[in-house]
């Protein structure tokens, strides 16, 4: 059975060492409505989800599956975000984490970004 999208984004925050504040902010969402939303408690809109996706770096359709938007391609397992978490070798392990580093150092990039443009 797929875990909620609430479970989901709380464990992909988590890989990725974000607060939900942190995560709020570089997303441009409520952290309330974030808290809720991995509470289970709310259900959010697909506009909302594409603000988090790039953060968490996953595809808006895997957040649009997990909020069940869309359905998952039959016969697809889990997305590339649930193998990663398990990940076995030490190669696999140093791929994951660069990949993780370079989306954080993309959101830091895009507050940068927008700070000097205001």
């Amino acid at each position: 059975m797929k875990k909620s999208l609430g479970r989901f984004l709380s464990e992909q925050r988590e890989e990725h060492g974000f607060t939900i504040r942190a995560l709020a902010k570089y997303a441009k969402v409520s952290h309330p409505y974030l808290s809720q939303v991995e509470s289970d408690l709310k259900v959010p809109s697909s506009k909302w989800l594409a603000k988090i996706a790039p953060v968490i770096g996953v595809s808006n359709k895997v957040l649009l599956e997990y909020a069940g938007y869309v359905e998952s391609e039959p016969g697809v397992k889990e997305p590339l975000t649930e193998y990663m978490v398990e990940v076995e070798s030490l190669e696999e392990k140093k791929l994951v984490e660069d990949y993780r580093s370079f989306v954080r150092k993309q959101a830091l990039k895009r507050e940068g970004t927008n700070k000097k443009a205001k």
